[in-house]
């Protein structure tokens, strides 16, 4: 005989080391549904996933009925279902804040009373296409605005944000560093070159030389040469007049001298 044992004798020992309580080898009925209450909460929510996924077939059928498309229809089952389903989600987040559980129930709720609203409507045949195309709107619109809050006021997602930020800011520090860097290294340089050029050629002559480049005009400190010339065309001048004066002196003299013919 082989040692292997058969699937329903590996089920079997399982079963008695899950359900024998006081492990007399035979599961009883009472040992088999005492352990039921310990997953009473995870039955509930259960039953209702169940109860939901069975009353969105009538909403599909209503939405059929209004569409006549059964791809049209899955819409109705989209705004009515889904945030339900995605509701209990978002409530089971562990970082949930206040305003994100308060949005897994608004879904909840919401999509509820859609289910209901849609259900109703397919039992009495009475309802108005314009009102009912509008709210489907007005739910898209709104599911995807709570998601959005959703996402934005996330405590992880605002750890991640103001991690991006600091280190966009580490960067852009970095990268102001570099180019001040570069700036006074190009100071540096000009700085030394002018100070070549003043060793060589003077610090008046260099500073002449820079305002002619920059299209300044010269200092009256650095005017002096000009003065000297202007002075030393004055003294021309002087000199030229008193010459002109002395010859006019001595012709004067001569004609005042007496003629010696007695003219």
């Amino acid at each position: 005989m082989s040692d292997k044992k058969g699937v329903i004798e590996t089920l079997n020992e399982y079963m008695v080391q899950v359900f024998d309580k006081n492990k007399d080898g035979v599961v009883t009925l009472k040992e088999f549904m005492s352990i039921f209450p310990n997953y009473a909460v995870g039955i509930a929510i259960l039953f209702v996933d169940l109860l939901v996924l069975v009353a969105e077939y009538r909403v599909w059928d209503f939405g059929f009925t209004v569409t006549g498309n059964p791809y049209k229809a899955i819409g109705f089952v989209l705004v009515s279902a889904v945030p339900f389903y995605l509701g209990q989600v978002f409530w089971l987040y562990p970082r949930a804040t206040f305003i994100q559980k308060g949005i897994s129930i608004a879904f909840i709720a919401t999509s509820l009373y859609t289910s209901f609203q849609f259900g109703a409507a397919d039992l009495t045949q009475k309802y108005d296409i314009n009102s009912i195309y509008t709210f489907m709107l007005e739910l898209t619109a709104g599911y995807i605005v709570g998601t959005l809050i959703y996402i934005v006021i996330d405590p992880t997602i605002k750890a991640n944000r103001a991690k991006v930020v600091a280190q966009d800011n580490a960067n852009f520090e970095a990268e102001l560093q570099i180019i001040a860097r570069q700036v006074l290294a190009s100071i540096k340089k000009t700085m030394e070159s002018q100070k070549q050029i003043a060793q060589d050629f003077g610090q008046a002559e260099a500073e002449n030389a820079l305002n002619m480049v920059r299209g300044k005009k010269m200092e009256k400190g650095n005017q002096q040469p000009q003065r000297v010339f202007a002075n030393d065309a004055n003294q021309g001048t002087n000199s030229t007049k008193n010459t002109g004066e002395n010859e006019r002196g001595e012709q004067k003299g001569e004609t005042d001298r007496p003629n010696p013919n007695g003219r």
